[in-house]
């Protein structure tokens, strides 16, 4: 069975602010949690917190920083996929 944590998610109101206010503390917290937590890959999900490929690669940066996992990039717009897969170290 593979486990992914779900968590890092702009759907949270503490994801959004964090995006919002580029906050990574709260998003590696979440990281480190879903990985104690025996996940097998972290979720980033940008939800509509914004439409910026940055802010997704950033999110995605502020995990790797935090923990050695797989990305999950949940996001199906192409130009969001453009920038963000070339960064993950292990999609």
């Amino acid at each position: 069975m593979i486990f992914i944590g779900e968590r890092i998610n702009a759907g949270f109101k503490d994801i959004k602010q964090a995006i919002v206010n580029k906050d990574g503390d709260v998003i590696k917290e979440w990281a480190r949690k879903q990985a104690d937590a025996k996940a097998d890959y972290i979720d980033v999900n940008l939800g509509t917190a914004s439409n910026k490929p940055e802010d997704l690669c950033w999110m995605i940066e502020m995990v790797q920083e935090e923990v050695d996992l797989p990305i999950s990039i949940d996001n199906n717009r192409s130009v969001m996929l453009k920038e963000a897969i070339p960064i993950c170290k292990k999609p």
